[in-house]
């Protein structure tokens, strides 16, 4: 399609987005030379003659709308027998995609959203028309912060006598789908707002209030499961406003807000120095389902994980550093064992023999000792060595007699003997 001209004046740029109704291009009118936004509905929805002309018929009644709210709705047209329509182009992007890509909105952020909403939904309801389809991706956000709904009117010709497992549409949008919608009645305004709960819920949690294996169970649990409670998901999310989004929620249509206004006017009321404007951490608490947590908030490990039960990271730090020090001391214990044994081997060990170049030695005659007897290592004789001469001193007992020098030319020491 890219390149096409619909209608000899709107010509195809790129495609910027897909739903389950259609593909959205941007477009250029060469008429007017501005750019534009067609939507080219999918050519299953288009084969269905009541489908095209209510279509035709709600595209009309949409482009009478004049809000800041909402995206304008400039013209709308046939190619080869696909009806289009040709839209305002907001330079942004959808609700659905900011919470894809970055989680939760905070919750200031998540009213400053929803309130140009009901202000939108406001002026369409005073005059007749009911959007049918309020969702996260009907929903735009351009980069200036202004708030825009699309695709008014065109729900309501899906909606109208339509199964809500018949089209893509509606399979994909069954998470926002009021109670009265499922069952196949007629969409009234509380219906939209039924739809703006649950489109509140999602921007808070991230994730809307019902899941399920398919489009019918989730449309189901819109019909029998109590309302959940947004807090549960999200705790740092003010008592009032969740009080707003339960309400929103109510099964019975009598029970929610008589009107958009009146809705808006609950918005007001709670006062905005109470609502947080931190942006949430996304954790998982249970497999398939998100919830969000500001920080400081416990988040208790999901049930198809083994919880753990980690130990005081102090504790931990002190026992080690304890540990580290017994066995340094150990070591150290062990290392001067082992030296004092290897000194002890050392000086047991027998000297070694005496050299033959060493100094004479002098022999003595030990005392008796009660001590065992040991042998000394041999000592060799010295030669000639001078004689030894120690006046008035005698060593060992006294001889029986004075030895007589022998005339030789080398004198040699004579040693006093002892009783044998």
């Amino acid at each position: 399609m890219q390149g096409k001209t619909l209608a000899d004046r709107y010509e195809l740029l790129e495609r910027i987005g897909s739903g389950g109704m259609g593909t959205v291009w941007r477009a250029r009118d060469t008429l007017l030379e501005r750019d534009v936004a067609v939507k080219l509905l999918h050519e299953g929805l288009a084969s269905d003659a009541a489908f095209a002309e209510r279509f035709r018929r709600e595209a009309r009644a949409a482009a009478r709308l004049g809000h800041p709210n909402i995206a304008a709705v400039y013209d709308t047209g046939e190619h080869d027998g696909v009806p289009f329509i040709v839209m305002e182009l907001v330079d942004g992007e959808s609700l659905h995609a900011r919470i894809k890509r970055d989680g939760p909105l905070t919750v200031k952020d998540t009213v400053r959203v929803v309130r140009p909403v009901l202000a939108a939904l406001n002026h369409a309801h005073s005059k007749g028309l009911v959007h049918r389809d309020m969702k996260p991706g009907n929903v735009l956000i351009a980069r200036s912060g202004d708030v825009k709904v699309v695709d008014f009117g065109i729900a309501k010709g899906v909606g109208e006598g339509t199964s809500v497992t018949r089209t893509g549409s509606l399979m994909g949008t069954a998470a926002y789908l009021s109670p009265e919608q499922v069952e196949g009645k007629q969409a009234t305004p509380s219906s939209d707002l039924y739809s703006l709960g649950c489109l509140m819920f999602s921007a808070l949690t991230g994730a809307p209030p019902y899941d399920g294996d398919s489009a019918v169970a989730v449309a189901m649990r819109h019909l029998r499961d109590p309302v959940p409670s947004v807090r549960d998901r999200r705790p740092d999310v003010p008592a009032p406003l969740a009080r707003v989004v339960e309400q929103a929620l109510e099964k019975d249509p009598g029970r929610r807000f008589a009107s958009a206004a009146e809705m808006d006017a609950a918005l007001r009321r709670i006062s905005p120095s109470s609502l947080p404007d931190t942006a949430p951490t996304v954790v998982m608490a249970a497999p398939d389902t998100t919830v969000a947590v500001s920080a400081g908030t416990e988040v208790i490990a999901p049930a198809a994980r083994r919880p753990q039960r980690p130990g005081p990271p102090r504790t931990a730090r002190m026992i080690g550093a304890l540990a580290g020090v017994l066995f340094a001391i150990a070591a150290i214990w062990l290392l001067v064992a082992y030296l004092s044994n290897r000194s002890a081997t050392t000086l047991d060990t027998p000297l070694p023999a005496q050299s033959a170049t060493a100094p004479p030695t002098a022999s003595f005659t030990a005392p008796p000792s009660t001590a065992p007897p040991t042998s000394p290592p041999p000592t060799p004789a010295p030669t000639q060595a001078p004689p030894v001469n120690l006046p008035g001193i005698q060593l060992g007992p006294a001889p029986t007699a004075a030895p007589t020098p022998q005339p030789t030319p080398t004198p040699t020491p004579a040693f006093p003997t002892g009783p044998t």
